[in-house]
């Protein structure tokens, strides 16, 4: 997130120092002498400035950056997973099965609601929408008074953080964040 930080501040710096120049050409531009009785026209050669463009229009653009949309993805996964969490203690406190599930399936809808541009991100936001609905069904299984279908369901539940923990990693390379890992020794 660090770069999206340091993106903006190289902007703020180079709209700063384009205003500087700007008023710095206008500062040293051309007039006639006063004696003409007409007012003084400034002659520069700094070219007009462009229509501003709307801020809707502005965010659009910006929404269809790829690092602003990885930013997107990587904080809605980070606010998704805190949900989740809060969602899990407050199952192991009051075993409520359809609280859990409500939770997890609203995050799971948020995730596929994602509009990313990029269908690589989206590819993303779409297993990891798939991993929810995985996570929603390994803990029923895990809670089953069955014991095979609960030892099951525990193992799927392990799968499923691998497949977060895959997911997020894959996320972060595809977004710069990490080089990619090789194979694990074991």
């Amino acid at each position: 997130m660090d770069r999206t930080r340091t993106s903006y501040n190289s902007l703020i710096w180079k709209l700063l120092l384009a205003i500087f120049l700007v008023a710095g050409c206008a500062s040293r531009g051309n007039s006639p002498p006063p004696s003409s009785g007409a007012p003084p026209v400034v002659v520069s050669s700094v070219p007009p400035a462009p229509a501003p463009v709307p801020v809707s229009q502005h965010r659009d653009l910006e929404a269809k950056r790829p690092e602003h949309q990885c930013n997107r993805l990587i904080q809605a996964i980070n606010e998704e997973g805190k949900l989740i969490s809060s969602a899990l203690d407050d199952f192991a406190a009051k075993r409520d099965m359809p609280g859990l599930e409500r939770r997890i399936l609203g995050s799971a809808t948020r995730m596929e609601s994602m509009v990313l541009a990029d269908p690589a991100l989206k590819a993303f936001a779409n297993r990891y929408h798939s991993m929810l609905l995985d996570l929603v069904a390994a803990a029923h299984h895990a809670v089953d008074k069955n014991a095979e279908i609960a030892r099951r369901g525990v193992s799927e539940l392990d799968k499923v953080t691998a497949t977060e923990d895959r997911l997020v990693d894959e996320v972060n390379v595809y977004c710069g964040l990490e080089s990619p890992k090789g194979p694990k020794e074991g």
